[in-house]
This record gives structure tokens, C-alpha cells and sequence, in this order.
């Protein structure tokens, strides 16, 4: 009887960590485990996905009282045992949690169930929430109280909002206390050397942390007549043209600057192209900006990307942000601050990396910045480092590795 039993625990089985979860799933179901992945937007409606069943009234409730009093974690506490009894009744060998913020979750209730179960834990650090009383990021904010308990959160009004009350001290010690409740099964990913760093000057500076890169599938394959569709439709003949791509397209993610660099170069010689917003959202953005909506395909962003100068991401908070492997992935070369991860993925050869917030250089960087032949050339070669099916395997090996540790014991 197979006791390889896998089950992944995410808010969605789409998006960036949605689709991680599921390549993940996906591979080791071919090495012969039995999965499971459980969420609670359940999209794509995979073979073995779990719903989480919260209705919309008890939802929006929850997610009321989380933007009250940031409590995100702490509702639901009937669907969080509902999914427990699902759990039991799998009774998983591995189980590994992703993103559990976003209103859907009761940690006791799950934390309870992880310190009791015999099963191995691993944790994927998509962000840092994970480490926090409140916050999934604390970069853009350069925030550091998360190292020593919080309280007087300077961002509350950023996701996951606390609107009127801070009890982000007292929720950092409730996450204290539960997460650790469970060290001696837990393995924590971090999907950057950044972010590794960032959970050992915490509380979980003693969980065995390793670092498993996000990958991306290869580029596809993007016709000359596709490139000219796009550069004929948005006029962008003989020009430099620079692509960026969010969503959502915040603050954060250094929209900006993008319009700052916009209103500061020639729109006769420049032309940035931007994924993630659209014409009704443009509000005080520059005027030059081409506003493209949400793309959601992921070859309709291969033919931007590879029409482009150079993809432009001046993100002031990120863990690793696979756009730009995904930039590289089809020859274009990358500006971006040194935030989080981003500086971990390009080097000199590929692009260039801008101290975080200095509008002047990233101006400099992307008059300077070129795409030759040899160039195209380097990107490709250095986006391999960071392919799919490298990270699976990762991934993989850590099961069996766990697992073998499990059987042991």
C-alpha cells in the first residue's frame, strides 16, 4: 500500500502560487503519490481539489472583522474543521501549506491539527506574512518591528488591512505560539536567498529553512508577425519600448515610477507598455503610459516581453519575482531596484540592477540599457537557472527526503 500521500494547502489553485502548488502536485503524482490540494477559490476544479466550504455571507463577515482589527487567520472556524476532517480522512504523509492569509482560514484550528497529525510539514514563504503580526510585506514600509513583536504598524491600511484597530503585537504572538508549536516537523522554503535571511532573524530562526527557486516553463515561440501585430496596434514603430507588468499594478509594486519615467523621456523616442492596468484605472499616471488591462495569457505577455528594450520592474517589495525570469526567459534584459529576491535573478550580463527608490539612476539605467544579439543570448542562458522543472524536482527531493525521515523516527 502507497502511504506517499501529498496534500498542498493554498487560498487558490490559480495565480502565481496556484500554479506552483499544482506543477508541484502534478510531479509527484507521476513519481506515484496520492494528492490532494486544498483551497478555498477553487478555479480550475482539478481531479483532487478540497473546496474549503465557507459561504459568501460568512465569508464577507470575516473578512469584515479581519479589515476591523486585522485578525486575517483567525475566523472560520467551522470551515477550518470541516477541512480538518477532510485531512484526517486523507491522513497525508506530506503536507505543504503556501499562502494561508486572505480570509479563509482559522490557524488555531489548522495548527492544532498540524501539531497532532504525524505528517511532515513543509511551508512555503511566498511573502513574509508567515514572520509578522499583520503584514505580508514589510520592504516598501522598511519596517523592522517584526523582528521584535510588533505593534504600532505603520501600513495598516496595506493588505492584509487592519482599518481601525492594531492588534498586529497580539496576533505576531498568537502566530508565535502556534507556529512553533510544530518546529520539530517543520521544514520552512524560501523561494529566495532574501527571504531565507529574513525567517532567520525571526522567531523561526531555528526551523531548518531551505532555498527552492520559483521556476517558470521556457518561453514560447513568438513569431515576427505577431511582434509586428502588437507594434503596429500601439504605434510603437521606431521606438524604444518598455514593458511592465503587475497585478495588481500598486504602490508598491513601484507604479510610480514607471509613470515618473514616462513623463521624463521623449514619447516620440519611448513607449512603455503597462500589464496589470487599464484605461479606467490610468487616474493621475502619466499620459504616455499604454494601459493594457490584465493579461492573463501567458503567451500574449512572451510576444510583449520580446518586442521589448527591456522589461522595467521597479517593485519596492518582492520575494522572487518570476516575471523577470519570464523577461528573460525570451532575451529582454531587466531593470529593476534590488528588492527582495529581483537581485538574486539578474546579474550584469542581463540587466541592471538600480538601488531601490533612486529615480535618478533607474532614468540613467533605462537610456543606458540595450538589447543586442549577445545580450538576448545571455538572458536565455541565465533563465534556465530557474526552470520548472528544477524546481519540482526540488521540491520532490524534499518530500523523499522527509519522508524517509518520517519512516525513521
Amino acid at each position: 500500500m502507497n502511504n506517499k500521500k501529498l496534500i498542498e494547502i493554498n487560498r487558490c489553485d490559480n495565480a502565481s502560487t496556484g500554479t506552483i502548488a499544482n506543477d508541484i502536485l502534478t510531479f509527484s503524482r507521476q513519481q506515484g503519490y496520492r494528492v490532494g490540494l486544498v483551497v478555498y477559490k477553487n478555479n480550475q476544479h482539478y481531479d483532487y481539489s478540497y473546496s474549503i466550504p465557507i459561504s459568501n455571507e460568512s465569508y464577507r463577515i470575516n473578512r469584515l472583522f479581519s479589515k476591523f482589527e486585522g485578525s486575517d487567520g483567525f475566523n472560520n472556524k467551522i470551515s477550518t474543521e470541516k477541512m480538518v476532517r477532510y485531512l484526517n480522512s486523507f491522513a497525508p504523509s506530506i503536507i505543504h501549506l503556501h499562502i494561508l492569509h486572505g480570509q479563509y482560514l482559522n490557524l488555531p484550528v489548522l495548527f492544532n491539527y498540524l501539531s497532532e497529525c504525524r505528517a511532515q510539514i513543509i511551508w512555503t514563504f511566498h511573502d513574509c506574512w508567515g514572520i509578522t503580526g499583520r503584514c505580508a510585506h514589510f520592504d516598501a514600509a522598511m519596517c523592522d518591528k517584526w523582528k521584535t513583536g510588533c505593534g504600532h504598524c505603520p501600513h495598516k491600511n496595506i493588505y492584509p488591512q487592519s482599518l481601525c484597530l492594531d492588534r498586529s503585537r497580539f496576533f505576531y504572538h498568537e502566530k508565535e505560539q502556534l507556529f512553533t508549536k510544530i518546529q520539530d516537523r517543520l521544514t520552512i522554503v524560501a523561494p529566495s536567498l532574501w527571504m531565507k535571511n529574513q525567517v532567520s532573524e525571526s522567531f523561526l530562526n531555528t526551523i531548518d529553512c531551505r532555498v527552492i527557486n520559483n521556476g517558470i516553463f521556457p518561453a514560447s515561440l513568438v513569431s515576427d508577425a505577431e511582434k509586428e501585430e502588437q507594434i503596429s496596434k500601439y504605434r510603437l514603430e521606431g521606438k524604444k519600448v518598455f514593458f511592465s507588468a503587475a497585478y495588481p499594478f500598486s504602490e508598491n509594486k513601484g507604479i510610480t515610477f514607471i509613470s515618473l519615467l514616462a513623463d521624463n523621456l521623449d514619447p516620440k523616442r519611448y513607449a512603455f507598455l503597462i500589464a496589470g492596468l487599464s484605461e479606467n484605472e490610468r487616474g493621475r499616471l502619466s499620459k504616455n503610459l499604454i494601459l493594457l488591462g490584465k493579461v492573463s495569457s501567458r503567451h500574449q505577455m512572451d510576444i510583449l516581453y520580446s518586442l521589448s528594450t527591456a522589461f522595467v520592474n521597479p517593485t519596492l517589495e518582492d520575494t522572487f519575482p518570476t516575471v523577470d525570469i519570464e523577461a528573460l526567459s525570451n532575451g529582454t534584459p531587466v531593470v529593476t531596484f534590488e528588492t527582495g529576491g529581483s537581485s538574486e535573478i539578474v546579474d550584469r550580463q542581463t540587466g541592471i540592477l538600480v538601488p531601490k527608490r533612486d529615480f535618478a539612476t533607474l532614468l540613467l539605467a533605462v537610456k543606458a540599457i540595450e538589447k543586442s544579439p549577445s545580450t538576448q543570448e545571455q538572458c536565455v542562458s541565465r533563465s534556465r537557472s530557474f526552470s520548472k522543472l528544477k524546481m519540482v524536482n526540488s521540491y520532490f527531493e524534499l518530500f523523499e527526503e522527509k519522508g524517509k525521515n518520517k519512516d525513521s523516527q
